[in-house]
Parts: structure tokens; sequence; C-alpha cells
């Protein structure tokens, strides 16, 4: 969800790869944290089917959702002009002008 947001947005590719980032990287060091000392406790087994009901139960809404109010969404973003094609080949246009300054952001 989170890689489908940065490429679907027109601002801050940096920011939102450092935001990014630094989410997944603290919720990975929380989770591992946690899983060992819950592991001790209910089995690997245990362990599984708990973080596969807390995937479910995350994922499940997200999915309700965008089947809610995805085509309002889409629909919104047609309209002001902002699709995957235009995003793409502003994206293209992006790195080139970096290649051609060396680097620097365009």
């Amino acid at each position: 969800m989170l890689s489908y947001l940065g490429y679907t947005r027109e601002f801050a590719d940096r920011l939102f790869a450092l935001q990014n980032n630094l989410f997944r990287c603290i919720l990975g060091a929380v989770v591992v944290s946690i899983q060992e000392p819950l592991r001790g406790i209910v089995g690997n087994g245990g362990l599984f089917t708990l973080f596969g009901s807390i995937m479910i139960a995350v994922v499940i809404p997200i999915v309700l959702v965008e089947r809610k109010y995805g085509g309002r969404w889409r629909k919104a973003r047609l309209e002001r002009g902002v699709d995957s094609i235009s995003h793409e080949e502003e994206m293209k246009e992006r790195t080139k002008a970096r290649a051609e300054t060396g680097g620097e952001a365009a």
C-alpha cells in the first residue's frame, strides 16, 4: 500500500521514500522484538496464526474501503488530469533532467 502511494503522488519523492523506509524499519524492529518472546510462549504455529490474523484484520478493512471509494478516487484523479501515464512521463523527464545536471534534483 505504501509503495502504491509513492507512485501516485506528484510531490516530494525523496521525502516519501524517507518516511516509507523509516516506517518500515521501525515496524520491523518492533515486530522482531515482540516475536521472539511470543514464540517461546505460544510456539511457532501459534505465532504464525497470530500474525496471520493480525494481517487479515488490517488488510480486509483496507480492501473494503478501496472497493467502496476507489472508483470515486480514480474519477477525481482523472478529472484533475493526474493519471499513471502522465506520472510516468513526468518521472522520465525528472530522471532525464537529473542525468543532464549530474544528479541534481529537477
